[in-house]
């Protein structure tokens, strides 16, 4: 298939999922609807590796952030089948809705799916919408509607993982009391990233020891020390390390039209977002940048 072919059977199931979607709640627009235990192959325990964002737009940094957790988990446990599910919240808990539209933004999903597709042959990608936006609500139905039979594996940028653990997120209750089940059942796959505070050197410091301090207890009561199994900190690739999906949108709001993008803003975009994306991105701009409120 094509990459950006092959779209308006997504739509449908987007454009279905919107009206029915508080009853439904989580869909899968793009791969099967479940995925089933292999029973020729005899496979069991597979691992899911879900990415959770705002895909707007999708750009190379949440593909590395998939490359270098398959790789890891693949080389981890060799004989266990991994699929990746790119997944879009609705209603995010953190973040308000800003164009792209979330159909637009499913599209450019689907293109980022098949293009993992391509290039690792074994990986098996899906691309799936739900109205809950706290990863306990998140990981419950994506139990109960897609998968019910392996290893889940969150794959977050660090300041997610804070995020993760937030308080605020869980009043009146502590993090350490409501993610107890959840924590039981999943692990995090981590890419350090740039920019989380002023003094950089510092914070890749914080950012490679952050599992091993909560094992040490350094967080304790917030995040209990066995916790600290459960999340694995990857080394990001330092081409894709300041990736910005704001910054990303601001080049490319003048877009419209006749008015395209200059050379250079053009050699900058490759840098961050695969070509196919960014030809989607200027055929859906014809009367206004898809990033233009």
């Amino acid at each position: 298939m094509e990459l950006t072919s092959g779209f308006t059977s997504c739509l449908q199931k987007y454009l279905d999922f919107e009206i029915n979607k508080n009853t439904q709640e989580f869909t899968i627009v793009e791969g099967n609807d479940r995925i089933l235990p292999d029973e020729e192959s005899g496979e069991k325990n597979p691992i899911l590796l879900v990415l959770d964002s705002s895909f707007n737009p999708p750009h190379w940094g949440h593909y590395t952030l998939i490359k270098k957790s398959y790789e890891y988990y693949s080389q981890s446990y060799p004989n266990k089948k991994i699929h990746v599910l790119l997944l879009l919240s609705v209603q995010n808990a953190d973040k308000e809705a800003k164009p792209a539209s979330f159909d637009k933004r499913m599209d450019m999903m689907c293109i980022m799916s098949r293009l993992l597709n391509k290039n690792f042959e074994s990986l098996s990608t899906y691309v799936g919408l739900t109205i809950f936006g706290k990863f306990v609500d998140k990981d419950s139905i994506i139990r109960k509607k897609f998968f019910n039979q392996g290893v889940i594996v969150y794959l977050v940028g660090f300041d997610t993982i804070i995020r993760i653990f937030d308080p605020k997120y869980y009043i009146p209750q502590a993090p350490a009391v409501v993610l107890q089940h959840f924590m039981k059942n999943v692990e995090f796959c981590c890419l350090t990233r740039s920019n989380v505070n002023d003094n950089e050197s510092e914070d890749f410091t914080n950012q490679s020891t952050y599992s091993q301090d909560i094992l040490q207890g350094k967080y304790e009561p917030l995040i209990p020390k066995e916790w600290g199994h459960k999340i694995n900190i990857l080394s990001n690739n330092p081409k894709y390390i300041n990736v910005s999906s704001s910054k990303i949108r601001k080049l490319m709001v003048p877009l419209h039209g006749t008015k395209s993008l200059n050379e250079e803003i053009l050699n900058d975009l490759k840098k961050q977002l695969p070509n196919q994306i960014i030809e989607y991105i200027i055929q859906s701009s014809e009367s206004k940048s898809i990033f233009s409120a």
